[in-house]
């Protein structure tokens, strides 16, 4: 009983941020592309950041429709979509946080609202987690450890990700905010 309610609750979740990101990324879309004309380095992010936010989308897709719906292991289609996506999403990831890591610093003369304080929070807890995340499901893929020990790394991998798509999210709503 519990376990329906959970899913429920996670689906409704996940539906309720996606809808308040995308209130919120309507409008700044229109800000961006009014700043970026004829900026290289400007549409450069936008590709980026659309390229990570589309990988990010595929990979949570697969990963959550399996794991809170079938709850059962990825398989077939879907674990195809979630490796061929992951690449993607861990370039783009590294990509977001060189362009955002000097506009993230904790500095003790920046006058930062608490969104701001929030986003860079945020921000630097999506980095540090993108790191156990890759190296665990790497490790993981190469016959380096038994079955027990690969075992323990999918789980740190799926620990990890989860963890670290919820400060990715938090991050990308407190950098609209901010905007």
């Amino acid at each position: 009983v519990f376990r329906s309610w959970l899913k429920a609750g996670g689906m409704l979740a996940a539906a309720l941020l996606l809808l308040l990101l995308f209130a919120y990324a309507l409008p700044a879309l229109e800000h961006v592309s009014a700043a970026a004309a004829g900026n290289w380095r400007a549409w450069s992010r936008i590709l980026v950041n659309i390229a990570g936010v589309a990988g990010f989308a595929a990979i949570a897709i697969s990963d959550f429709y399996s794991y809170f719906l079938k709850s059962a292991p990825m398989t077939g289609y879907r674990l195809m979509v979630h490796v061929a996506a992951a690449p993607v999403f861990m370039v783009a990831s590294v990509a977001v946080a060189l362009f955002w890591a000097h506009r993230s610093r904790f500095t003790a003369s920046s006058g930062d609202t608490r969104v701001m304080l929030l986003r860079k929070l945020f921000f630097w807890a999506a980095a540090a987690l993108l790191v156990p995340t890759v190296v665990s499901i790497l490790l993981a893929m190469y016959p380096l450890s038994g079955p027990n020990q690969q075992q323990y790394l999918f789980l740190v991998h799926r620990r990890c990700a989860l963890a670290f798509a919820a400060a990715a999210s938090l991050f990308g709503l407190f950098a609209l905010l901010a905007w």
